[in-house]
């Protein structure tokens, strides 16, 4: 991955938070998508619900069936699709063959979007101008050992303002394993891991630019669960921690809007050095990062 994802490690500032991730490349791709054995699907859906236009629009990498590493990418891209219409619930995709097509999970995801919806709406007396929902997982890094891409999702259901996330996801081709905090660290080692990402924070240009961050304890404020009261728990064990994607030379966590600020802040995204991670990784980070 370019390094212009974490151009100096001791940054305090990830450029992740500067782009635009639904247009831009985040991180600079040397390698051409099907010689990688990827194909690129990108397709809107259009529907008319009043008169009014819904669509549902994806642009997805996706792995072609014969290379080694296929199967737990394709699951977490079905997954993942599926989830951006509906997070509480799975949807059963009908599979025409013996594999599941990105032509068909997206057709029908669409389909489904577009059900709901229209439900969602039937005898409301005015619809919004546009409801609209896109879902993109492109390739920005790929090498013998891992397999990196960027996500991003955006909606807009008729609410005062539409909602959109964003994250790094990494994958282990030689393992066909999704990258986790479980996978890179030892588990007694988690709660290091939240104090580094903590640490960031408090130097972090952004969240400083939206919240009045003055010490430790304004950076936990944010971070920290809350008991019913709504009082700071103060425990890291009580911390949210998102699963991690890697970059060049730092790990990114990525929080979503409402995580741990205003809606209007949008996407926060924390890098970590590889080089502070180095004594709470596991057997199969210490592999994974080796070449870090």
């Amino acid at each position: 991955m370019h390094s212009k994802v974490c151009h100096d490690s001791t940054s305090a500032h990830s450029v992740l938070n500067d782009v635009d991730w639904e247009t831009d490349s985040i991180c600079y791709n040397n390698s051409q998508i099907v010689q990688r054995g990827f194909k690129r699907f990108k397709k809107e859906y259009a529907f008319s619900i009043q008169q009014n236009k819904t669509s549902y629009q994806i642009i997805v990498d996706y792995p072609n069936s014969n290379i080694p590493f296929a199967s737990v990418i394709q699951t977490w891209i079905m997954e993942q699709i599926g989830k951006s219409v509906r997070d509480d619930k799975r949807i059963h995709y009908r599979r025409k063959g013996y594999k599941y097509s990105i032509e068909d999970i997206a057709e029908q995801t669409a389909e489904f979007y577009y059900k709901q919806q229209k439900k969602d709406h039937d005898g409301l007396i005015n619809c919004s101008s546009t409801l609209k929902k896109v879902f993109n997982f492109r390739l920005v890094d790929n090498n013998k050992r891992m397999v990196t891409f960027q996500q991003c999702s955006y909606s807009y259901e008729g609410c005062t303002h539409g909602y959109n996330t964003e994250q790094i996801v990494s994958f282990d081709k030689q393992h066909n394993e999704l990258i986790t905090n479980e996978y890179l660290f030892r588990r007694k080692c988690l709660n290091d891991i939240k104090q580094l990402i903590l640490e960031t924070a408090l130097r972090d240009e952004k969240l400083s630019r939206w919240e009045t961050i003055d010490s430790m304890n304004d950076v936990k404020e944010h971070f920290m669960g809350k008991d019913d009261d709504g009082n700071m728990i103060d425990s890291l064990e009580k911390m949210y921690l998102p699963q991690p994607g890697l970059s060049k030379d730092c790990l990114v966590y990525s929080f979503q809007p409402y995580d741990i600020s205003y809606f209007a802040a949008e996407c926060y995204h924390f890098v970590v050095p590889y080089r502070k991670l180095l004594p709470f990784l596991s057997k199969k980070g210490q592999w994974c990062l080796e070449n870090k």
